[in-house]
């Protein structure tokens, strides 16, 4: 379907070109797809992306998406540069300024990471992502007190629920953070993925009990899941 629109509409339509980089950035992570099938949708999606950056090359919106899907095929060197070059056409873009940073991260450069985090958060206090992530920021380079002094100015509150800060305290073993986050998701947001997650979260800070207690209520609340919950629980037997 992809194609078929390409060869309808061609090069320069935005919303085509993001959506190929988001379909195939999804696929990326979709363990029912076959290897071989990932690699011909993201390859297609890296030609495609890379035509566009070479019909519009101060188009820094072409150059995000272009990092984007370099990004969800691990060539993260190439991401950076890409995403580098968007950045100096587009300085003071928020949004270009995090993914900037979540590339460095995913390279293992936590201090270049935060200080792109940090720098998109001075930019604008209004952005909640920009929070979340200046934060994040803070955490993965054990800055813990600035980082709950963001969350504590921007939300009013030092348990914000993001995926972002999720990672960044399992990143570290911050098990206390990273639980009151899940248990705010719990409660707030109620599914079975996310009762079987605060429990695998409760089984890697130690708290067998809590974890075993949540997976019986997930399985009681979603009985569709149980086959779910009880391998879980066998896992929690050999603990």
């Amino acid at each position: 379907h992809f194609k078929d629109a390409y060869a309808e509409h061609g090069f320069g339509n935005q919303e085509l070109s993001e959506q190929l980089v988001s379909f195939a950035s999804n696929i990326a992570n979709q363990p029912g797809v076959s290897d071989a099938d990932k690699t011909a949708i993201i390859s297609y999606a890296i030609s495609q992306m890379g035509a566009e950056v070479a019909a519009r090359p101060q188009d820094a919106r072409v150059l995000l998406e272009y990092s984007l899907v370099l990004r969800a095929a691990g060539d993260y060197p190439d991401s950076l540069k890409a995403i580098e070059n968007a950045l100096a056409l587009s300085p003071e873009k928020q949004e270009i300024m995090l993914q900037k940073g979540t590339v460095e991260w995913q390279m293992g450069d936590a201090t270049a990471a935060a200080a792109d985090f940090n720098k998109a958060y001075s930019l604008a206090h209004g952005y909640d992502d920009a929070a979340t992530y200046a934060a994040a920021g803070d955490v993965i380079t054990n800055n813990l007190a600035a980082s709950k002094q963001i969350l504590l100015d921007h939300f009013s509150t030092t348990t914000v629920d993001s995926d972002v800060l999720i990672y960044a305290y399992y990143q570290v073993k911050d098990y206390g953070d990273m639980l009151h986050v899940l248990e705010l998701r719990n409660r707030t947001n109620p599914s079975a993925d996310t009762g079987y997650r605060l429990a695998s979260a409760y089984s890697l800070a130690g708290r067998t009990g809590d974890a075993r207690a949540t997976i019986l209520a997930t399985m009681k609340a979603y009985p569709a899941t149980a086959a779910q919950g009880q391998s879980l629980l066998s896992q929690l037997g050999s603990q």
